[in-house]
């Protein structure tokens, strides 16, 4: 392991991106954070004992396997595509209250 990318530089960055994206309101971009964050930690078991702590790293994998899902569904919800049946004969009953696609 290099000098410059030492277990205490992991985790700082992981940290930092974990706290960063606790602090943005925008959801994918936290989900984001969140996943780069995963990706530091990740980097840290697999590197800092002698043997990796796959314990660790099987269970940030899942986090960050159920973060991905979530970003599947903030994009799914953002589309056409996620609309209940019910939906477009409710909002043709009250033009005035049409949904608002946000940026994600």
């Amino acid at each position: 392991m290099t000098d410059l990318f030492t277990p205490n530089l992991q985790i700082g960055c992981a940290a930092g991106a974990s706290a960063l994206g606790y602090l943005l309101i925008n959801q994918m971009q936290l989900r984001i954070m969140m996943f780069i964050g995963s990706t530091f930690y990740i980097a840290y078991y697999a590197t800092t004992a002698a043997e990796p702590l796959y314990g660790g790293i099987f269970t940030t994998m899942g986090m960050m396997l159920t973060n991905l899902i979530g970003m599947a569904t903030l994009m799914l919800r953002g589309s056409g595509f996620h609309c209940p049946q019910r939906t477009p004969t409710f909002t043709r009953c009250f033009p005035c209250f049409r949904p608002v696609i946000s940026d994600l």
